[in-house]
């Protein structure tokens, strides 16, 4: 009796177990299948109708539906499924005739018909015509997209990799790589053939990937500025979906530099939904790439993350006809690849996100650790000199007026020292010949009036003995007069037109090299690089700032030129040789690519809200970097609110940075340089001691150590967490708030234990 109880009571348990299991099924499309969902180890067998597996590793399953080309991701963790397009798609009631079809689709392709571009998805224009093809591959599966309409076929491939995704779209094996039509316009008479080039311009990557619903919780973070987040179902539906272009705006193609967006630094996107999140990152051909958010409501009943690839442009060439385009290949060597990394648990957010980047730029782009960062420092631009033009006996000539020089540095430095400034860094501008400025540089040679070559020797011997990082200011990049060997006719960067492509003060208003300049052509870049290194190495100086190299990417649109795909490799060449040189690099508001070659980082982005469509500014970028790369926000004296900027400083992790004119900032009236007007050290100097003691002494121990956490604890109250479980807490309130039983005082800022 016993024994048959025991079986009754075990059987009735196995059925509510299976009923439990059924109804969690029901409810939740995406649940998984078990014998047990109360043990740690998930799981055997995944329900997805329509769907087989395809690949499995230590943590993840892939699986495939041939049928129709989508993907879903098993994540082992935690029995989360990622899936490529929304699993109840087809009862959205917002998206409407191609948001419909688009919802359904793995890839969108962008077309040009003449000068107007078209756009296909996948679903209606392959998979719908009988186009799709698959092969199961080592680790994955490949799916080629073939558009009858249009004649195209894109590869698509996804694989399992240790701890991602890897998704790509096989460029190379995209075919044909033109289309021609004949066409018969007109009627009678009037009758003509034309013929028409369908050129691929665009291809939207799983515009949908772990889209989410009305009625779900979570955000999308992007790489806006140094980072953001956009919430779920935030209403935002009046604003522009977020689109911008990775390592910032196309300055030699006319129709892309409207999409004018800098912000962009990192080839990174992200999502967080409920307890599991993603970030990917795209690996190759980054600076192709647009990055895409969109809100519920503003075209589908979902909010969607992802990249776009710029294939190749249109434009027209002066005097060409309507139907003669001039279509530049942008398609770079390799493939379009995007690795989608899974988050869960604590992990599961921004911060966990940027975590696994930090990882991933460590393992697979070699960052390593920059030497001499355990203590903080105070930055501090200097400006040698300004080219200012003056009447000389009546007529008009350009003189070099010098700012700051090298007897000034000296000074100054021993003015910091004796205020108990510890660690300096200079960044040193506008300091050669001002007969030479507007040149390509390929000669370190200072103006005379900053002092003679051995004064400037002689301060960099002291600053070497003094704990003084002396970073004089290069820029390899734009120039305005022929020069130094090169020529403004053969050596600017040709747009698609293959007219100059002009940089304009407008858009570069600190450049500022006349009304317009050029940007000198990746190979003279190369060989300016090398000469100007040549001539600098006689002052025995083992640092120096480049200015541009870092965050300015574009293309030569003459034949046989460099594409903005490739350009990126060439300037981390630049960037190599030089650091093989023994030298500290200094680079500005510097890009992904560049992090493994530089040891200083100015004016790196701050988290501002930028955007309409975003909810929150993070500090990203700086989570990524800290205690690998020293980094620094803006000037806080050139801030509108330095109060503001002083504590930006402080949640980020930053050193403090400062511009100082050492001489009377009157001189600087009607120039370029005209808004340093608030670089007098005589009225800055006790405040930015003031605060750099501050920041060094709450960083104590922290300059070595990676940011873990990042969190906003209630309104205007931010707390940045370390390595070792430090937490610092900024308040931008102005009143008192009170952290944990820690009374953290009106803009203000405190160091506690929790």
């Amino acid at each position: 009796m016993k024994s048959a109880n025991k079986l009754k009571h075990g059987n009735i348990a196995s059925i509510v177990l299976c009923l439990v299991v059924l109804c969690s099924i029901f409810l939740n499309p995406q649940s998984v299948v078990s014998e047990n969902n109360l043990n740690t180890s998930l799981v055997e067998t995944v329900s997805l109708p329509g769907f087989q597996q395809i690949a499995e590793n230590e943590k993840m399953k892939l699986f495939a539906n041939t049928e129709n080309g989508e993907i879903s991701v098993y994540v082992k963790d935690t029995g989360y499924i990622w899936r490529s397009n929304p699993v109840d798609h087809e009862q959205d009631s917002i998206a409407k005739g191609q948001y419909k079809n688009a919802l359904a689709s793995q890839i969108i392709l962008y077309y040009s018909q003449g000068f107007s571009e078209i756009s296909v998805n996948s679903k209606a224009g392959s998979v719908d015509k009988g186009g799709l093809k698959f092969e199961k591959i080592d680790k994955g599966i490949k799916f080629t997209f073939t558009f009858p309409d249009i004649e195209y076929s894109i590869p698509v491939q996804y694989q399992l990799e240790k701890d991602y995704l890897k998704a790509q779209v096989l460029t190379e094996e995209i075919t044909p790589e033109l289309v021609t039509r004949t066409e018969e316009r007109g009627q009678g008479e009037t009758a003509y053939t034309l013929e028409i080039d369908y050129n691929i311009t665009k291809i939207d990557f799983l515009p949908y990937f772990g889209a989410a619903g009305l009625n779900e919780q979570g955000y999308m973070m992007i790489p806006d500025g140094s980072g953001a987040i956009i919430y779920f179902n935030n209403g935002k539906t009046i604003y522009d979906s977020y689109y911008a272009p990775v390592y910032g705006k196309y300055r030699d193609i006319p129709s892309l530099s409207v999409y004018s967006d800098d912000s962009v630094r990192l080839p990174v996107f992200g999502m967080k939904r409920d307890n599991d999140a993603f970030i990917a990152v795209i690996h190759q051909n980054e600076s192709t790439a647009f990055i895409n958010a969109s809100v519920s409501g503003k075209y589908t009943g979902y909010n969607s993350v992802f990249p776009s690839f710029q294939y190749k442009v249109i434009e027209a060439n002066v005097g060409e006809t309507y139907t003669q385009p001039y279509a530049p290949v942008l398609a770079p060597n390799g493939n379009y690849e995007v690795r989608y990394y899974f988050l869960t648990g604590d992990a599961a957010d921004y911060s966990g996100m940027a975590q696994k980047y930090r990882q991933y730029l460590v393992d697979e782009k070699g960052l390593q650790k920059a030497q001499n960062i355990n203590q903080s420092s105070l930055y501090i631009d200097l400006y040698g000199g300004v080219v200012k033009e003056k009447s000389i006996l009546g007529i008009p000539r350009e003189v070099f007026e010098p700012l700051t020089t090298f007897t000034q540095l000296k000074e100054l430095s021993n003015d910091l020292k004796s205020k108990g400034i510890d660690s300096i860094v200079f960044r040193y501008m506008e300091w050669m010949r001002g007969k030479d400025r507007g040149k390509v540089p390929v000669k370190a040679m200072p103006d005379k009036k900053l002092g003679s070559q051995k004064a400037f020797m002689d301060f960099i011997s002291y600053a070497v003995n003094n704990n003084i990082g002396f970073y004089p200011n290069v820029n390899l990049i734009h120039f305005s007069r022929n020069g130094g060997g090169f020529n403004r006719l053969f050596d600017a960067v040709k747009a698609p037109g293959q007219s100059p492509a002009f940089q304009y003060e407008k858009d570069n208003p600190h450049i500022a090299l006349g009304r317009r300049w050029y940007l000198l052509n990746p190979q003279g870049v190369q060989k300016a690089a090398g000469k100007y290194i040549n001539s600098f190495n006689k002052y025995g100086n083992n640092a120096i700032s480049i200015d541009s190299l870092g965050n300015t990417v574009y293309s030569d649109n003459r034949k046989n030129g460099t594409m903005r795909g490739d350009i990126t490799d060439i300037w981390t060449d630049v960037l190599a040789s030089i650091k093989k040189n023994s030298y500290s690099i200094m680079l500005e508001d510097a890009n992904a690519y560049a992090f493994p070659y530089t040891d200083r980082i100015v004016n790196a982005p701050s988290p501002e809200r930028r955007i309409e469509i975003a909810d929150e500014a993070i500090p990203f970028y700086q989570m990524a970097l800290h205690g690998y790369i020293p980094y620094t926000t803006s000037p806080i004296n050139l801030s509108s609110d330095p109060e503001l900027a002083f504590l930006k400083a402080i949640e980020t992790g930053s050193d403090i940075h400062y511009t100082f004119v050492m001489n009377d900032t009157s001189i600087l009236k009607d120039t370029y340089l005209d808004y340093l007007y608030s670089c007098n050290p005589d009225f800055w100097m006790d405040t930015a001691v003031e605060q750099y003691k501050n920041a060094a002494n709450i960083y104590t121990q922290l300059k070595e150590k990676p940011i873990v956490k990042h969190s906003k604890l209630q309104e205007g109250v931010y707390e940045t967490v370390y390595e070792g479980n430090i937490h610092i807490v900024v308040n931008y309130n102005s009143n008192d708030v009170n952290v944990d039983g820690n009374i953290i005082k009106a803009k203000g800022f405190a160091r506690i234990e929790r």
